[in-house]
């Protein structure tokens, strides 16, 4: 176990510009890690994870030049393995809409903001906007309306009912 070091230094120290692609692979795997854990105090675990692994690299081989491919790489992919995780973490929390909690019929009032043609699905995607009274705020929807029903009515800036 201990010649395992001295092969990956060899290793990285023959591969150059090749162990670039690999901050990639760090920062998919931070995003995949993302979506295969399901609580934020995993994602968090994770980051401290990382950062742990960095910060034992940095320190722990400081003025090793035996080591020096090795920590370099080790805090690389710590970094991407963050950053990929902080920056889907980031977007979801930015751009995430809270979903719908329960199936529910009221009436809408909206206007049209979106009209996206669906021919492989036989319909039209609608997107609208439509003010909540309930919650005092707007809302958008997705509506999918087959071509059977559809109208050029349907247009960007219509009010539609239902």
């Amino acid at each position: 176990m201990s010649s395992l070091p001295e092969h990956l230094e060899r290793f990285l120290a023959i591969a150059k510009f090749d162990r670039g692609p690999w901050l990639t692979v760090g920062l998919g795997t931070g995003i995949g890690l993302w979506f295969l854990l399901k609580e934020p105090w995993q994602w968090f675990a994770v980051v401290n994870a990382a950062a742990l692994l960095g910060l034992w690299a940095a320190i722990g081989w400081k003025g090793r030049d035996d080591r020096s491919h090795l920590r370099v790489a080790l805090i690389g992919i710590a970094i991407a393995v963050m950053l990929g995780l902080a920056l889907v973490w980031a977007r979801s929390t930015i751009v995430g809409v809270e979903p719908i909690e329960h199936p529910a019929f009221e009436r809408v009032d909206a206007r049209i903001l979106e009209r996206e043609e669906q021919p492989s699905r036989e319909g039209v995607r609608l997107t609208v906007a439509a003010y909540q009274a309930k919650t005092g705020r707007i809302v958008k929807y997705r509506v999918n309306v087959p071509d059977r029903l559809s109208s050029t009515d349907y247009a960007e800036g219509a009010r539609i009912r239902f």
